[in-house]
């Protein structure tokens, strides 16, 4: 096969597996790659299948679209061959068809000079991306006579090789080193047929270095002219030795295999068929990593012909000797009609990355889904968007709804419950003013009475007789049963006509717990008349009229409130009880219809403040949330929350109901709170209507 053919048919090779995938998407910085040929006479049994391996396996394996190629021979010392970025199918072919123009005419092989004027070159490369250097050769080392490492030993040439090697690999380069077996004597020899050439018997450094010298000495001797042909002092194999300082994977070149595996990158794969997928879609891609070591990469780009497809960028990190599997989210280019179609996908690592193979095909059948459409559309995605918010808004419209009614609806139970007790209270006391009036008020006849015995000497009833507050009744037992028999005037209606004893004892037990007012003290005196006392507690039955709390007097300087923190109390429940508060504030206008009457259920609380607290004091300007109202069922407890606005608590105040709590303002100005159980109004009509009435006997006889 001649080589023009066989460098068309490789370069095609190469551009076929992604002919259009270096001007579409953004690529990372230029990676540089360099493949150092040994083009001395000991590798000419090889070198031409080492070639064909370089411009095919090797060069799908390692090259990019976007590299710099670095072409360099070398073999008394090193030639820069071809430099360029691989952009095209032009310029794969340029550098690839000036491998096939090299030749292994080189005598002798200056391993140290060509690796210490390729440091130079490489220290030269402008930073980018990857590093990586290819170097094929048989490792055999035997300078020129006029080369300055010539006349170094095994152990200096050893030395000056580390230190090379050592240099380059702190730059930063990755070596892969290709072992081509050395020819020994088969080829390579001089034209007048000598041995001491580059293609001689030499032995290696380290086992016949010495005695390689020293044969070259006498045959230098013995041939007089051929001197210049002698091996030089420190010739022999260093491949291993070289390796080993530039920490480079080895591989060995068998020319039956046209080359060795041993050096592919790490292996990559995906599903070639996908099947049906919409414009978003994700893709499984497995690395297996045959090294020692673990390996990690970032992927940054996924391209489908030339398009950048990966949606987020990831990482996958792939242990020893195993492999390991990332999930690509990608989506299709807006190009791409519904349908099948067939690409060649390429994946993209950070930093330069060799993953192999560089590219591999993929098929699939685009069906658009809904979403793709709306995504598509500049008018149908804002209308959704709007939709969903609306959406959203009417959701937390209807459960805050859903939590107001509720409550509204719990209140109105409690309500509810409130008003039949008020009802059922307001029927009693009905039931009992009725039967009153039927059977005759008492007062009345205690009035008529007095006035009928004023001056008669009737005994007068003891002070402070009474057992309950406010109540009567035990006096006028205690009275009757002391007077029983002492011919005591009766009243009106009589029932015994001896005394009124017996009236007094039965109406006493009749009304006792019925809150008459409680008798006169000053009225009742040893050897005093009754007729002044009966008259004065009669009167005041009749006008039951009650007074307002006295005014308290103002603290004279109020200071302004330092910020303390809340209170803490812990909410109970007693009874199951609810209640409906009214919340009053001294000089503040309370016809505000239902807003600081609140109904509490058990265990719950109700904020005090302005602005949107439950209970609002408005009167003053005042913050929001200062106190906490908490019902248990059976007692009310004021628990502040701002206790600096509250000087005269020192924590909770339970027990509230009825009681004025003061309540000082930022500028020290006080004001007045207090709770009481809320009456409707037309309980409290049906209350002010009956207010003269009072209950009396059951039964008919004391009346007239």
């Amino acid at each position: 096969m001649k080589k023009s053919v066989r460098t068309a048919l490789l370069v095609a090779l190469l551009a076929a597996a992604g002919p259009s995938l270096f001007s579409q998407a953004p690529r990372p910085p230029a990676s540089d790659v360099v493949i150092l040929l040994d083009s001395s006479q000991s590798m000419f049994p090889y070198f031409e299948d080492a070639v064909d391996w370089i411009v095919g396996p090797l060069a799908k394996e390692w090259l990019r679209y976007g590299d710099r190629l670095h072409v360099l021979s070398f073999s008394s010392s090193a030639t820069l061959e071809w430099s360029d970025l691989l952009e095209t199918e032009a310029d794969a072919r340029s550098a690839l068809a000036r491998l096939y123009l090299l030749a292994p005419l080189g005598r002798r092989t200056d391993l140290l000079r060509s690796l210490s004027e390729t440091r130079e070159y490489l220290a030269g490369i402008p930073a980018g991306g990857g590093k990586y250097a290819i170097m094929v050769t048989d490792g055999r080392h035997d300078p020129e006579p006029g080369s300055p490492y010539a006349g170094l030993d095994a152990a200096a040439t050893l030395a000056a090789l580390e230190r090379e090697a050592s240099a380059i690999k702190a730059a930063g380069w990755t070596f892969l080193l290709v072992r081509v077996p050395f020819a020994g004597g088969t080829a390579g020899t001089g034209a007048d047929g000598s041995g001491g050439q580059d293609g001689g018997g030499a032995s290696a450094v380290g086992s016949g270095g010495a005695s390689a010298a020293g044969s070259g000495a006498a045959a230098a001797s013995g041939s007089g002219g051929a001197a210049s042909d002698a091996p030089a002092p420190g010739a022999g194999t260093y491949f291993d030795d070289m390796a080993d300082a530039l920490g480079a994977r080895v591989a060995d070149f068998d020319a039956a295999l046209a080359g060795s595996s041993a050096l592919s990158p790490p292996r990559i794969s995906w599903p070639a068929e996908l099947g049906e997928v919409g414009r978003r879609f994700r893709l499984t891609v497995t690395v297996a990593n045959d090294g020692d070591e673990a390996r990690g990469y970032a992927i940054t780009s996924f391209r489908l012909d030339g398009a950048e497809t990966l949606a987020r960028a990831t990482r996958i990190e792939v242990p020893p000797r195993s492999e390991a599997r990332v999930e690509l989210s990608l989506v299709l280019p807006d190009s791409v009609a519904p349908g099948p179609a067939r690409f060649t996908a390429e994946l993209v690592p950070a930093d330069g990355e060799r993953l192999s193979p560089a590219r591999g095909p993929l098929s699939l059948s685009y069906s658009p889904r809904f979403l793709d459409a709306v995504s598509a559309s500049p008018v149908l995605l804002p209308g959704l968007l709007l939709v969903a918010a609306a959406i959203l808004v009417a959701l937390v419209i209807g459960f805050a709804s859903r939590k107001k009614a509720r409550v509204l609806s719990g209140a109105r139970v409690a309500d509810a419950v409130l008003d039949a007790r008020s009802a059922a209270a307001a029927a009693r006391h009905r039931a009992r003013a009725d039967a009153a009036v039927a059977a005759g008020a008492g007062a009345d006849e205690l009035a008529r009475f007095a006035a009928r015995t004023r001056g008669d000497g009737v005994p007068s009833i003891p002070a402070g007789t009474g057992g309950a507050t406010g109540d009567a009744a035990d006096e006028l037992a205690s009275y009757a049963a002391r007077t029983r028999g002492d011919g005591v005037p009766p009243l009106e209606s009589v029932r015994n006509p001896s005394d009124a004893a017996a009236d007094f004892a039965e109406y006493a037990e009749r009304t006792r717990g019925d809150g008459i007012p409680e008798l006169t003290t000053e009225a009742s005196a040893t050897g005093s008349d009754n007729a002044g006392l009966f008259a004065e507690w009669a009167a005041r039955a009749r006008s039951e009229a009650g007074s307002l709390p006295p005014k308290p007097t103002p603290a004279t300087a109020a200071a302004k409130p330092a910020r303390r923190g809340p209170v803490a109390w812990e909410t109970r429940i007693r009874k199951s009880d609810s209640v409906r508060v009214e919340f009053l504030v001294r000089d503040q206008n309370a016809a505000i219809g239902l807003r600081n009457i609140r109904t509490l259920a058990p265990g719950s609380r109700r904020s005090i403040g302005g602005g949107r607290s439950d209970f609002l004091v408005f009167l003053l300007p005042v913050p929001r949330h200062l106190a906490d109202a908490s019902w248990d069922g059976e007692s009310l407890t004021l628990v502040p929350r701002r206790p600096e606005f509250f000087p005269d608590l020192d924590g909770v105040l339970e027990d509230c109901m009825d009681r004025e709590v003061r309540l000082v303002t930022r500028r020290g100005r006080e004001l007045f709170l207090r709770f009481s159980r809320y009456v409707p109004p037309i309980e409290r009509l049906n209350k002010l209507l009956h207010c003269i009435e009072m209950p009396g006997p059951e039964e008919p006889g004391l009346l007239d």
